[in-house]
């Protein structure tokens, strides 16, 4: 009887997950072409404040709209850069800090975060390996995702 109960609750949580295991396929066919990823590591002048930088250089002789660029266990929108007659596509994550830097000038709280019990999370959709980085692209009116595993990593950058 226990079973048959556990059976119930168990296989609607089986199929679930099998769902939205399959709702992020990656394409292999992008419409664009990667000449180049890195990432980089960089340290700012204020204690506390560090984060990364990804930059994926690519050609497509069609318009994409790219949308957001996921790294470890992060996501953030993506923004662009045109060097030399390539374009470049830009992701910057900050690292978080659970220390608080309150200050009568406001500057001096950049890098603060928002405090966990106030942040909305899902939870992160991809498992990536240090060097890879998903991509999400509207194409059709659709969301798709490409997959790219050959990031190389840049020197570490200190400002001060």
């Amino acid at each position: 009887m226990i079973m048959r109960k556990n059976r119930k609750i168990i296989f609607p949580l089986f199929i679930l997950t099998l769902i939205s295991c399959g709702s992020f396929q990656f394409e292999k066919q992008p419409p664009f072409t990667i000449i180049e990823g890195t990432y980089t590591h960089w340290v700012g002048g204020i204690p506390g404040v560090s984060g990364t930088n990804i930059n994926i250089t690519y050609k497509a002789d069609v318009e994409i709209q790219f949308d957001s660029i996921f790294f470890k266990d992060k996501k953030t929108k993506v923004s662009f850069k045109n060097y030399n007659n390539q374009t470049s596509i830009l992701g910057q994550f900050m690292n978080k800090s659970d220390d608080l830097q309150l200050h009568e000038e406001s500057k001096m709280e950049y890098g603060n975060t928002v405090p966990e019990d106030l942040r909305y999370t899902n939870p992160f959709p991809f498992k990536l390996d240090d060097n890879e980085v998903v991509l999400s692209y509207i194409e059709d009116n659709k969301t798709k995702y490409f997959k790219y595993s050959e990031l190389v990593k840049g020197k570490r950058i200190v400002t001060q």
